[in-house]
């Protein structure tokens, strides 16, 4: 019993719903706060009696990533809590009712294991372009 409080003590919606049935949908993937930065600077430049334009640009795309690992980037169920076969977490097994017709279940999941993990790949990673436009009056 003492793993399966420790499991909801540190997820803040089991928490805050000791002895209730879970909502459905309630426990979702949480949210991902990413912004994204872009630099540009137009230099005039004369051909004869034209004025055109070229303009050099600086894309940075998840830009709070390239300052701390964890910004911008998605969480995902940890791994080492017990899936079924769909990719569904299954943190309690149904194991029988005892003689006074309540439900007993099991769980699978460690002592310290925490709901979510950083799912650290490519697409989480900051990345940056440089750009250059070149246009004709």
């Amino acid at each position: 019993m003492d793993k399966y409080i420790e499991f909801a003590k540190q997820d803040k919606y089991l928490s805050s719903h000791k002895g209730q049935y879970a909502e459905a949908y309630a426990v979702t993937q949480p949210m991902r706060h990413i912004f994204d930065f872009r630099y540009a600077h137009d230099f005039i430049v004369k051909c004869g009696k034209t004025k055109n334009t070229l303009q050099l640009s600086l894309d940075v795309q998840n830009a709070g990533n390239l300052f701390n690992s964890k910004w911008g980037v998605t969480k995902s169920w940890n791994t080492d809590v017990p899936h079924d076969n769909n990719g569904n977490a299954k943190l309690f097994r149904f194991e029988r009712i005892d003689a006074d017709g309540v439900p007993v279940f099991s769980t699978n999941v460690e002592k310290g294991v925490s709901t979510w993990d950083y799912t650290h790949t490519l697409a989480n990673c900051w990345y940056m372009q440089i750009g250059i436009k070149y246009m004709f009056n």
